[in-house]
């Protein structure tokens, strides 16, 4: 997620540096209007980060079966709650589900919008190609600002174990 990121806050940084060197040698406004523009964006999208770390209540529980067969579908039911007083706008949550495929390990489920003091239900399966004890988990989430230029991750033990 970090090599993602890193090519969108270089070209930001390069933009907020350009648009401050122009208003600072030329008499052309428009530059000094676009620093401030981009450095209050910079600002605001900080602010609602740390704001959402601090102030955040996140509630996941999994739902599964606890038996399956081999070549079996596990039925995965997610629930989130959001105890907080903030909407949480951009969320990605990501399972590792250790009884699939090894290319479909990392499951990652995309919630909508979850407003202050609501719940949501996500599910989604896998395949299980053989028996076994597996435990799932744990959930990581990926929280976003608003306009996608920040992100933390946050880990949630939240483990399953199915037979």
């Amino acid at each position: 997620m970090y090599k993602k990121f890193l090519g969108k806050w270089i070209s930001f940084l390069v933009l907020l540096g350009f648009s401050l060197f122009m208003s600072l040698k030329t008499t052309f406004i428009m530059f000094y209007f676009f620093f401030w523009i981009l450095l209050s964006v910079l600002t605001v999208s900080s602010l609602w980060l740390v704001l959402l770390y601090f102030c955040k209540r996140l509630y996941l529980e999994r739902r599964i079966t606890l038996k399956i067969e081999e070549d079996d579908t596990l039925e995965i039911s997610l629930g989130i709650k959001n105890k907080s007083f903030l909407p949480i706008f951009d969320l990605v949550l990501e399972d590792y589900l250790s009884c699939a495929y090894a290319q479909d390990r990392q499951k990652f489920v995309i919630p909508d919008l979850l407003m202050p003091n609501s719940a949501d239900k996500l599910r989604y399966r896998c395949l299980c190609p053989q028996r076994g004890r597996y435990e799932i988990g744990p959930l990581v989430a990926y929280f976003f600002d608003p306009l996608g230029l920040f992100y933390f991750k946050q880990i949630y033990p939240v483990y399953s174990e199915v037979y």
